[in-house]
């Protein structure tokens, strides 16, 4: 398993002008290790997924080890956008449960929807986030999706930005992670190497 280097206490998801964004269960783990490389034991931190929602809205909290989501949205000239739980195979995503997260925003001009989820305690060294993504459809103009890890909440550093604008390829912190689409679920994972 590969790690970056960070210290998020959150992470905020991003989106413009498009559909057939995913995200499935979110989960911050401890391993403990005594001995180099070798893990021993795992603890879960804190975890969420979107089969513990009937319905996922502002403010909705139903996983533990979180703050509460908070979604925001706006539209302009008749535009769509907002969050919603669903079937990631509906837009061309393999290796996602049903239901993962999701959200849209279109067409382009304006229309967005973001997600924030701060940790309930920060991340310490040695702990891991861990989330699956996949993404399809680039925004078909100049918009933008991705995701964002924050230390010090969603106005403080950003340490890691995932993106995709108007083509398949997908950055992270600018420079190429994928250069298609991400339809086949990426899970990505960030350990914490030292204390904030």
């Amino acid at each position: 398993m590969q790690f970056a280097t960070i210290i998020p206490v959150g992470f905020s998801r991003k989106y413009f002008s498009s559909t057939g964004y995913f995200i499935t269960s979110v989960i911050f783990v401890v391993s403990m290790l005594l001995a180099p490389n070798r893990i021993l034991a795992q603890t879960v931190i804190a975890q969420d997924e979107a089969s513990n929602y009937a319905s996922w809205t502002d403010g909705s909290n139903e996983g533990f080890g979180f703050e509460p989501w908070t979604i925001t949205s706006g539209t302009t000239d008749g535009g769509f956008a907002g969050a919603f739980t669903g079937n990631p195979a509906d837009a061309g995503i393999s290796g996602m449960p049903n239901p993962s997260f999701g959200l849209f925003a279109n067409p382009e001009g304006g229309n967005f929807v973001n997600t924030d989820r701060p940790f309930a305690q920060p991340m310490l060294a040695g702990q891991t986030l861990s989330f699956d993504w996949g993404v399809n459809f680039d925004s078909d103009g100049p918009g933008n999706k991705g995701i964002i890890l924050f230390s010090g909440g969603t106005g403080g550093d950003e340490l890691i930005v995932i993106n995709q604008g108007g083509t398949a390829e997908i950055t992270i912190n600018g420079d190429p992670m994928f250069s298609n689409y991400g339809t086949q679920a990426m899970t990505l994972n960030f350990e914490v190497s030292a204390p904030n």
